[in-house]
Formats: structure tokens, C-alpha cells, sequence
């Protein structure tokens, strides 16, 4: 029911097919991306964190939101189902 976390090389790509020129909108922290999922078709939203130069202590507060994001589940929120951390 919740979420699911990925560390492999490759993972996301394998999954989903980013949109060209399907930057939804953009922040201090990433962009929101169209992406398809190459599994089922289905159109969804990518969230992308920059976390390269983040000391420790910003990287645990980034992860344990992600964590509580990962868990949410309201109909009147958006649901994070799957998370790639690639090198």
C-alpha cells in the first residue's frame, strides 16, 4: 500500500519515459516533470530533488519527508508512490 523506495542505477528509466518538454513547473528544490509509465501507459507527475552538496542533517530532513510523503494516503492529497535515489 505504501510507496516503495529504489537505489538502482537505471530504475527510473526502466519504469517511466519523461515527456518532451513536459516540465509541468519548477522550484528552489527540482522541477515537476510529465512522465508515461512504461508499464501500464498510464500519464503521471515526477517530482525531481536535488539533494547533491545538502549536509547530513538537510539530507535526513529531505529523506524523512519523503518518508512521511511516502506514507500519506487522503483523497485530498496527491500520493508519492515510488521514490529512485540514483548516483
Amino acid at each position: 500500500r505504501f510507496g516503495r523506495f529504489f537505489h538502482e542505477a537505471g530504475a527510473f528509466a526502466s519504469r517511466y519515459e519523461l515527456q518532451e518538454g513536459g516540465v509541468l513547473g519548477s522550484g528552489m528544490s527540482g522541477e515537476v516533470c510529465a512522465a508515461v509509465s512504461r508499464a501500464t501507459g498510464d500519464q503521471c507527475a515526477v517530482k525531481t530533488l536535488a539533494t547533491q552538496g545538502l549536509d547530513g542533517e538537510d539530507r535526513e530532513r529531505v529523506m524523512a519527508e519523503v518518508e512521511n510523503q511516502l506514507r500519506m494516503d487522503h483523497p485530498n492529497i496527491c500520493r508519492l508512490l515510488e521514490v529512485f535515489e540514483e548516483p
